[in-house]
Formats: C-alpha cells, sequence, structure tokens
C-alpha cells in the first residue's frame, strides 16, 4: 500500500487534536470516537485499491453525521477521528447508531460485494480532559474493542 497515494484529504490527528481542545476551552463538553475498519489489513493486502474505495465511501458515510463544530479526520492506515461538540453520554447511542449503520454496506472487492464491519471507540468529556487525552482516551477504548 505504501506506493498508492493516500485514501482521504481528511485532516490529521494533530488537527483533530486542536479542534478538541478548542471545543474543551469553550465549554461545549465534546466526545470523541475512533472508528476503524475491522480487518482492513486483511483487505488492504489482498485489493489495496478497493481498500481505499471503501475508506473514501466510509468517509463518505461519516461525513454525513458531522454537524457544524464537529471536526472528521483521519490516521492512516485505517482510523477516523470525530470530534463531536456538545455530546453527552446517554445521548451519544443515535450517533453510536449512525456511525455503525452508515459503515455497514457491501463494497466490491475483487469483483463480489463484501460488507463492511467498524469498531468505535468513544471518550466523553470530563473536568480536566484536553484535547490530546480525549482523542487518546478513544484510541485506547478502540483497542479494548477491537483487541
Amino acid at each position: 500500500m505504501a506506493d498508492l497515494p493516500e485514501p482521504t484529504r481528511l485532516p490529521h490527528r494533530d488537527t483533530v487534536v486542536a479542534r478538541v481542545e478548542e471545543m474543551v476551552r469553550s465549554g461545549s463538553a465534546p466526545a470523541v470516537f475512533a472508528v476503524e475498519v475491522a480487518g482492513f489489513d486483511t483487505l488492504a493486502g489482498s485489493a489495496p485499491d478497493d481498500a481505499h474505495r471503501a475508506l473514501r465511501e466510509v468517509e463518505s458515510r461519516l461525513d454525513s453525521v458531522v454537524r457544524g463544530r464537529d471536526v472528521l479526520g483521519f490516521e492512516p492506515p485505517a482510523r477516523f477521528l470525530l470530534g463531536c461538540s456538545a455530546l453527552e453520554p446517554d445521548r451519544a447511542g443515535g450517533l453510536l447508531d449512525r456511525i455503525r449503520s452508515g459503515a455497514a454496506f457491501p463494497v466490491d472487492i475483487g469483483g463480489e460485494p463484501i460488507s463492511l464491519l467498524v469498531d468505535v471507540g468513544a471518550a466523553y468529556f470530563s473536568v480536566g480532559a484536553t484535547g490530546a487525552s480525549l482523542v487518546d482516551d478513544a484510541e485506547s477504548d478502540l483497542r479494548r474493542i477491537s483487541g
């Protein structure tokens, strides 16, 4: 996959951290979601062009859940970071459902439709949190779920 261009033009982790930090400073109690395509390494190893197309499709579907002050970023090889302003844990269920169902779609891989699954880690604002700690916590939750 090293010879293929990056599949998305979304900002990277450092930009997401900075934007989430702005949300924290403004008092908007942000949440961060780390979203990763399950089994991406296997897909990328067998069909790299199809894997990149699948990532662009996941990006498009995640973009549909982004609200005005939210931020969507990408961390290679297959992780999306979504920072959401003013999202309490008890109101996150609907957004999590939209993230999971939006990514659950068949993608043509080598002429066969393959359904993608995503793993989602989450972190919610608490007193003392920073943009970096929220992104780190969401990624840790993702590793716990997918590992």
